[in-house]
């Protein structure tokens, strides 16, 4: 008997219940935009996906990024001692070339 009126309570609660809040600008053509996807079978774009699994792997977006703060940092550091490193091969090639240049008769290192 108690169910049957919270229910009964319940349906009276819903029927009187109205939203106020606005939806957001151009939410029914982003409803149909994604339907019209999904029925199409359309696959979303590289972008869509890599957001799609950061916001799943990283929920937090200071977690985010930070970790994709902590990566930048690391390929900066990488691209920065690759750098160094093929320009002191290009300086020995170079004073290689120099020494050739002035004395004919130097053997080139191999």
């Amino acid at each position: 008997m108690k169910n049957e009126e919270n229910n009964d309570t319940l349906c009276k609660a819903l029927q009187e219940w109205r939203v106020s809040t606005p939806l957001p600008p151009r939410f029914q053509e982003q409803v149909w935009q994604r339907i019209a996807r999904v029925e199409a079978g359309a696959t979303p774009g590289l972008w869509a996906m890599l957001r799609h699994w950061l916001e799943t792997a990283l929920p937090r977006r200071t977690a985010t990024v930070s970790y994709l703060g902590v990566l930048l940092a690391m390929g900066l550091t990488a691209g920065h001692w690759h750098g160094r490193q093929k320009a002191a091969e290009l300086q020995d090639r170079l004073s290689a070339r120099y020494v050739q240049s002035v004395d004919p008769y130097q053997m080139p290192r191999p």
